[in-house]
Protein backbone atom coordinates (compact mmCIF):
# COMPACT_ATOMS: atom_id res chain seq x y z
CA UNK A 1 0.00 0.00 0.00
CA UNK A 2 1.24 3.50 -0.78
CA UNK A 3 -0.14 6.71 0.71
CA UNK A 4 0.12 10.36 -0.30
CA UNK A 5 -0.09 12.67 2.71
CA UNK A 6 -1.57 16.14 2.22
CA UNK A 7 0.39 18.18 3.20
CA UNK A 8 3.56 16.19 2.38
CA UNK A 9 5.37 14.36 5.18
CA UNK A 10 7.50 16.84 7.08
CA UNK A 11 10.10 16.19 9.79
CA UNK A 12 9.37 19.57 11.38
CA UNK A 13 5.77 18.49 12.05
CA UNK A 14 6.05 15.99 14.91
CA UNK A 15 2.56 14.63 14.37
CA UNK A 16 3.10 13.86 10.68
CA UNK A 17 6.64 12.56 11.16
CA UNK A 18 5.59 10.21 14.00
CA UNK A 19 2.63 8.84 12.06
CA UNK A 20 4.69 8.47 8.87
CA UNK A 21 7.48 6.63 10.68
CA UNK A 22 5.09 4.06 12.14
CA UNK A 23 3.18 3.59 8.89
CA UNK A 24 6.44 2.93 7.06
CA UNK A 25 7.46 0.40 9.71
CA UNK A 26 4.23 -1.43 8.80
CA UNK A 27 5.22 -1.66 5.12
CA UNK A 28 3.16 1.35 4.04
CA UNK A 29 5.02 3.53 1.56
CA UNK A 30 4.42 7.20 2.34
CA UNK A 31 5.13 9.00 -0.93
CA UNK A 32 7.57 11.89 -0.90
CA UNK A 33 6.57 14.67 -3.29
CA UNK A 34 6.72 18.41 -3.87
CA UNK A 35 3.73 20.55 -2.91
CA UNK A 36 1.87 22.02 -5.89
CA UNK A 37 -0.02 25.17 -4.97
CA UNK A 38 -2.02 25.20 -8.23
CA UNK A 39 -3.28 21.61 -8.09
CA UNK A 40 -2.35 20.40 -4.60
CA UNK A 41 -3.90 16.94 -5.08
CA UNK A 42 -3.82 16.24 -8.81
CA UNK A 43 -0.49 17.99 -9.41
CA UNK A 44 1.64 15.45 -7.50
CA UNK A 45 -0.34 12.50 -8.90
CA UNK A 46 0.74 13.47 -12.42
CA UNK A 47 4.40 12.92 -11.51
CA UNK A 48 4.04 9.77 -9.39
CA UNK A 49 2.23 6.46 -9.70
CA UNK A 50 -1.34 6.72 -8.50
CA UNK A 51 -1.38 6.24 -4.72
CA UNK A 52 -3.74 3.74 -3.14
CA UNK A 53 -4.78 6.33 -0.55
CA UNK A 54 -4.67 10.10 -0.25
CA UNK A 55 -4.64 11.09 3.42
CA UNK A 56 -5.59 14.73 3.97
CA UNK A 57 -4.78 16.27 7.34
CA UNK A 58 -5.49 19.99 7.16
CA UNK A 59 -8.07 21.24 4.66
CA UNK A 60 -7.46 24.91 5.48
CA UNK A 61 -4.88 25.51 2.74
CA UNK A 62 -7.06 23.70 0.20
CA UNK A 63 -10.17 25.78 0.92
CA UNK A 64 -9.51 29.16 2.51
CA UNK A 65 -8.49 32.08 0.33
CA UNK A 66 -7.81 35.75 1.12
CA UNK A 67 -11.25 36.77 -0.20
CA UNK A 68 -14.69 35.20 -0.56
CA UNK A 69 -14.34 34.75 -4.36
CA UNK A 70 -10.96 33.09 -3.87
CA UNK A 71 -12.40 30.81 -1.18
CA UNK A 72 -15.28 29.83 -3.49
CA UNK A 73 -12.82 29.13 -6.30
CA UNK A 74 -10.61 26.98 -4.07
CA UNK A 75 -13.66 25.04 -2.87
CA UNK A 76 -14.72 24.25 -6.45
CA UNK A 77 -11.14 23.25 -7.25
CA UNK A 78 -11.07 20.87 -4.27
CA UNK A 79 -14.34 19.23 -5.36
CA UNK A 80 -13.01 18.86 -8.92
CA UNK A 81 -9.77 17.28 -7.72
CA UNK A 82 -11.58 14.91 -5.36
CA UNK A 83 -13.99 13.86 -8.13
CA UNK A 84 -11.09 12.95 -10.43
CA UNK A 85 -9.16 10.96 -7.82
CA UNK A 86 -12.25 9.02 -6.79
CA UNK A 87 -12.93 8.20 -10.47
CA UNK A 88 -9.34 6.90 -10.58
CA UNK A 89 -10.26 4.51 -7.76
CA UNK A 90 -8.15 6.22 -5.10
CA UNK A 91 -9.39 6.20 -1.51
CA UNK A 92 -9.43 9.60 0.21
CA UNK A 93 -9.21 9.81 4.01
CA UNK A 94 -9.41 13.01 6.04
CA UNK A 95 -8.24 13.47 9.64
CA UNK A 96 -10.42 16.16 11.21
CA UNK A 97 -8.04 18.07 13.48
CA UNK A 98 -10.47 20.97 13.93
CA UNK A 99 -14.07 21.75 12.98
CA UNK A 100 -13.01 24.94 11.19
CA UNK A 101 -9.69 26.68 10.88
CA UNK A 102 -8.90 28.65 14.02
CA UNK A 103 -9.81 32.33 13.56
CA UNK A 104 -11.23 31.48 10.13
CA UNK A 105 -12.20 34.53 8.05
CA UNK A 106 -14.97 32.64 6.21
CA UNK A 107 -16.24 29.88 8.52
CA UNK A 108 -19.58 29.43 6.70
CA UNK A 109 -17.87 28.77 3.38
CA UNK A 110 -15.34 26.54 5.07
CA UNK A 111 -18.07 24.42 6.69
CA UNK A 112 -19.92 24.25 3.37
CA UNK A 113 -16.95 22.85 1.45
CA UNK A 114 -15.97 20.51 4.28
CA UNK A 115 -19.53 19.18 4.34
CA UNK A 116 -19.61 18.57 0.56
CA UNK A 117 -16.27 16.79 0.61
CA UNK A 118 -17.22 14.66 3.64
CA UNK A 119 -20.58 13.60 2.24
CA UNK A 120 -19.60 12.74 -1.30
CA UNK A 121 -15.86 12.18 -1.65
CA UNK A 122 -14.10 11.06 1.52
CA UNK A 123 -14.10 7.30 2.01
CA UNK A 124 -13.37 7.67 5.73
CA UNK A 125 -12.96 10.42 8.30
CA UNK A 126 -10.63 10.10 11.28
CA UNK A 127 -11.22 11.93 14.56
CA UNK A 128 -9.24 11.76 17.79
CA UNK A 129 -12.01 11.18 20.34
CA UNK A 130 -15.61 9.99 20.70
CA UNK A 131 -17.14 13.42 21.23
CA UNK A 132 -15.42 14.66 18.07
CA UNK A 133 -17.27 12.00 16.09
CA UNK A 134 -20.61 13.44 17.17
CA UNK A 135 -19.47 17.05 16.73
CA UNK A 136 -18.30 16.31 13.18
CA UNK A 137 -21.60 14.63 12.24
CA UNK A 138 -23.54 17.58 13.62
CA UNK A 139 -21.32 20.33 12.18
CA UNK A 140 -21.19 18.91 8.66
CA UNK A 141 -24.72 17.42 8.64
CA UNK A 142 -23.46 13.89 8.00
CA UNK A 143 -25.72 10.86 8.00
CA UNK A 144 -24.97 7.41 9.45
CA UNK A 145 -23.59 6.22 6.10
CA UNK A 146 -20.53 8.48 6.45
CA UNK A 147 -17.77 6.38 7.95
CA UNK A 148 -15.90 7.98 10.86
CA UNK A 149 -13.08 6.20 12.71
CA UNK A 150 -11.98 7.23 16.21
CA UNK A 151 -8.17 7.03 16.41
CA UNK A 152 -6.41 8.90 19.24
CA UNK A 153 -3.61 11.42 18.87
CA UNK A 154 -0.24 9.86 19.70
CA UNK A 155 2.18 10.97 22.40
CA UNK A 156 5.55 12.71 22.07
CA UNK A 157 7.38 10.82 24.81
CA UNK A 158 10.21 9.55 22.60
CA UNK A 159 10.50 12.70 20.49
CA UNK A 160 12.68 14.74 22.85
CA UNK A 161 15.70 13.03 24.37
CA UNK A 162 17.82 16.02 25.39
CA UNK A 163 16.09 16.55 28.76
CA UNK A 164 18.20 19.00 30.80
CA UNK A 165 18.61 19.17 34.56
CA UNK A 166 15.82 21.34 35.98
CA UNK A 167 18.00 23.59 38.14
CA UNK A 168 20.46 24.14 35.29
CA UNK A 169 17.60 25.01 32.94
CA UNK A 170 16.11 27.43 35.47
CA UNK A 171 19.46 29.13 35.94
CA UNK A 172 19.90 29.48 32.18
CA UNK A 173 16.42 31.01 31.79
CA UNK A 174 16.78 33.24 34.86
CA UNK A 175 14.04 31.49 36.86
CA UNK A 176 14.32 31.29 40.65
CA UNK A 177 14.95 27.73 41.91
CA UNK A 178 11.85 27.74 44.15
CA UNK A 179 9.49 29.73 41.89
CA UNK A 180 6.19 28.13 40.86
CA UNK A 181 6.16 28.44 37.09
CA UNK A 182 3.15 28.61 34.80
CA UNK A 183 3.91 28.39 31.09
CA UNK A 184 2.22 28.91 27.76
CA UNK A 185 4.18 27.32 24.92
CA UNK A 186 3.54 27.35 21.18
CA UNK A 187 2.59 29.64 18.34
CA UNK A 188 0.57 32.55 19.69
CA UNK A 189 -2.70 33.14 17.82
CA UNK A 190 -5.83 35.07 18.86
CA UNK A 191 -7.87 31.93 19.62
CA UNK A 192 -5.23 30.83 22.15
CA UNK A 193 -6.08 33.86 24.33
CA UNK A 194 -2.62 34.57 25.72
CA UNK A 195 -3.62 38.12 26.81
CA UNK A 196 -6.45 36.56 28.85
CA UNK A 197 -3.91 34.21 30.46
CA UNK A 198 -1.65 37.13 31.38
CA UNK A 199 -4.50 39.03 33.06
CA UNK A 200 -5.60 35.88 34.91
CA UNK A 201 -2.05 35.35 36.15
CA UNK A 202 -1.83 38.94 37.43
CA UNK A 203 -4.89 38.31 39.61
CA UNK A 204 -3.41 35.26 41.34
CA UNK A 205 -2.64 36.04 44.98
CA UNK A 206 0.43 33.85 45.44
CA UNK A 207 4.00 34.89 46.09
CA UNK A 208 6.97 33.67 44.08
CA UNK A 209 5.08 32.68 40.95
CA UNK A 210 6.29 33.19 37.39
CA UNK A 211 4.55 33.10 34.02
CA UNK A 212 6.52 32.17 30.90
CA UNK A 213 5.12 32.99 27.46
CA UNK A 214 7.21 31.18 24.84
CA UNK A 215 6.19 31.28 21.20
CA UNK A 216 5.87 33.32 18.04
CA UNK A 217 2.92 35.76 17.83
CA UNK A 218 0.93 35.57 14.61
CA UNK A 219 0.77 39.36 14.24
CA UNK A 220 2.62 42.50 15.27
CA UNK A 221 -0.48 43.82 17.04
CA UNK A 222 -0.72 40.68 19.18
CA UNK A 223 2.96 40.90 20.04
CA UNK A 224 2.57 44.57 21.01
CA UNK A 225 -0.37 43.73 23.25
CA UNK A 226 1.61 41.04 25.08
CA UNK A 227 4.59 43.40 25.41
CA UNK A 228 2.36 46.06 26.99
CA UNK A 229 0.75 43.59 29.39
CA UNK A 230 4.07 42.17 30.56
CA UNK A 231 5.89 45.50 30.80
CA UNK A 232 7.14 46.27 34.34
CA UNK A 233 6.17 42.77 35.51
CA UNK A 234 9.32 40.91 36.48
CA UNK A 235 7.28 37.78 37.16
CA UNK A 236 6.21 37.54 33.49
CA UNK A 237 8.94 36.28 31.17
CA UNK A 238 8.40 36.36 27.42
CA UNK A 239 10.27 34.92 24.48
CA UNK A 240 8.14 36.03 21.56
CA UNK A 241 9.73 34.14 18.72
CA UNK A 242 9.87 30.68 17.24
CA UNK A 243 11.36 28.31 19.82
CA UNK A 244 13.93 26.02 18.17
CA UNK A 245 13.70 22.27 18.67
CA UNK A 246 16.78 22.17 20.89
CA UNK A 247 15.11 24.50 23.43
CA UNK A 248 11.72 22.78 23.69
CA UNK A 249 12.69 20.35 26.46
CA UNK A 250 14.37 23.15 28.41
CA UNK A 251 11.14 25.14 28.67
CA UNK A 252 8.99 22.17 29.65
CA UNK A 253 11.58 21.17 32.25
CA UNK A 254 11.32 24.50 34.11
CA UNK A 255 7.50 24.63 33.95
CA UNK A 256 5.47 23.42 36.91
CA UNK A 257 2.12 23.88 35.13
CA UNK A 258 1.36 24.33 31.43
CA UNK A 259 -1.66 26.54 30.66
CA UNK A 260 -3.48 26.37 27.31
CA UNK A 261 -6.41 28.84 27.50
CA UNK A 262 -7.92 28.16 24.07
CA UNK A 263 -11.18 29.81 23.06
CA UNK A 264 -12.01 26.90 20.76
CA UNK A 265 -10.27 23.59 20.19
CA UNK A 266 -11.08 20.07 19.09
CA UNK A 267 -7.80 18.22 19.64
CA UNK A 268 -4.71 19.65 21.32
CA UNK A 269 -1.31 18.28 20.42
CA UNK A 270 0.16 20.87 22.80
CA UNK A 271 -1.67 19.30 25.76
CA UNK A 272 -0.35 15.87 24.79
CA UNK A 273 3.14 17.35 24.43
CA UNK A 274 2.97 18.83 27.94
CA UNK A 275 1.71 15.54 29.39
CA UNK A 276 4.50 13.71 27.54
CA UNK A 277 6.89 15.78 29.69
CA UNK A 278 4.84 14.84 32.81
CA UNK A 279 3.71 18.43 33.23
CA UNK A 280 0.26 19.12 34.74
CA UNK A 281 -1.84 20.97 32.19
CA UNK A 282 -4.72 23.43 32.52
CA UNK A 283 -7.13 23.34 29.56
CA UNK A 284 -10.72 24.40 28.81
CA UNK A 285 -13.50 21.87 29.15
CA UNK A 286 -14.22 21.65 25.41
CA UNK A 287 -13.65 19.31 22.47
CA UNK A 288 -11.62 16.18 23.12
CA UNK A 289 -9.91 17.59 26.20
CA UNK A 290 -12.38 16.24 28.82
CA UNK A 291 -11.79 12.75 27.38
CA UNK A 292 -8.04 13.21 27.78
CA UNK A 293 -7.96 14.95 31.16
CA UNK A 294 -9.72 13.90 34.35
CA UNK A 295 -9.98 17.07 36.43
CA UNK A 296 -7.62 17.17 39.44
CA UNK A 297 -6.38 13.65 38.61
CA UNK A 298 -4.12 13.93 35.56
CA UNK A 299 -4.61 17.63 34.81
CA UNK A 300 -7.01 20.51 35.32
CA UNK A 301 -10.14 21.63 33.46
CA UNK A 302 -11.69 25.08 33.62
CA UNK A 303 -15.02 26.45 32.39
CA UNK A 304 -14.37 28.59 29.28
CA UNK A 305 -17.75 30.31 29.71
CA UNK A 306 -16.81 31.65 33.15
CA UNK A 307 -14.28 34.52 32.84
CA UNK A 308 -13.02 33.87 36.38
CA UNK A 309 -12.63 30.11 36.02
CA UNK A 310 -9.10 30.16 34.56
CA UNK A 311 -7.77 32.33 37.39
CA UNK A 312 -9.49 30.13 39.99
CA UNK A 313 -8.16 26.95 38.40
CA UNK A 314 -4.61 28.33 38.28
CA UNK A 315 -4.84 29.24 41.97
CA UNK A 316 -6.21 25.85 43.02
CA UNK A 317 -3.57 24.06 40.93
CA UNK A 318 -0.87 25.61 43.12
CA UNK A 319 -2.37 23.76 46.09
CA UNK A 320 -2.40 20.38 44.32
CA UNK A 321 0.17 17.58 44.31
CA UNK A 322 1.71 18.57 41.00
CA UNK A 323 4.20 15.71 40.91
CA UNK A 324 1.42 13.14 41.26
CA UNK A 325 -0.82 14.83 38.71
CA UNK A 326 2.08 15.14 36.27
CA UNK A 327 2.87 11.44 36.74
CA UNK A 328 -0.77 10.53 36.11
CA UNK A 329 -0.81 12.65 32.96
CA UNK A 330 2.33 10.96 31.69
CA UNK A 331 0.80 7.53 32.29
CA UNK A 332 -2.33 8.62 30.41
CA UNK A 333 -0.50 9.63 27.23
CA UNK A 334 1.99 6.76 27.54
CA UNK A 335 -0.88 4.53 26.36
CA UNK A 336 -1.27 6.57 23.15
CA UNK A 337 1.32 4.57 21.23
CA UNK A 338 2.03 5.45 17.61
CA UNK A 339 2.41 1.77 16.71
CA UNK A 340 -1.23 1.11 17.65
CA UNK A 341 -2.36 4.34 16.01
CA UNK A 342 -0.63 3.34 12.76
CA UNK A 343 -2.38 -0.05 12.78
CA UNK A 344 -5.77 1.60 13.26
CA UNK A 345 -4.97 4.13 10.53
CA UNK A 346 -4.13 1.34 8.09
CA UNK A 347 -7.49 -0.27 8.84
CA UNK A 348 -9.15 3.10 8.14
CA UNK A 349 -7.45 3.10 4.72
CA UNK A 350 -8.95 -0.27 3.77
Amino acid sequence: MNVMMVPPKNESNRYLSSLTRELESNNVEVIDYTWNSYLPILGPIRSIDNPDVIHIHWLDALIIGPTVPRTVFKGFRLVFELLIVRLLGIQVVWTVHNLTAHDSAYPQWEVFWRSIASRYFFSNLIVHCKVAKELVREKYHLGPSTQISVIPHGNYISEYNNIPDEMSARKELGIEPDARVFMFFGQIKPYKQVPYLIESFKNIDYENTTLIIAGNPSSKSLQSQIDRQSENHDDIRTRLEFIPEEDVAKYFTVADIVVLPYRNILTSGSAILAMSFARPTIVPQIGCLPELINNNVNGFLYDPDDPNSLEQTMSSALEADLAEIGKNGYETVEKLKWSEIANKTIRAYE
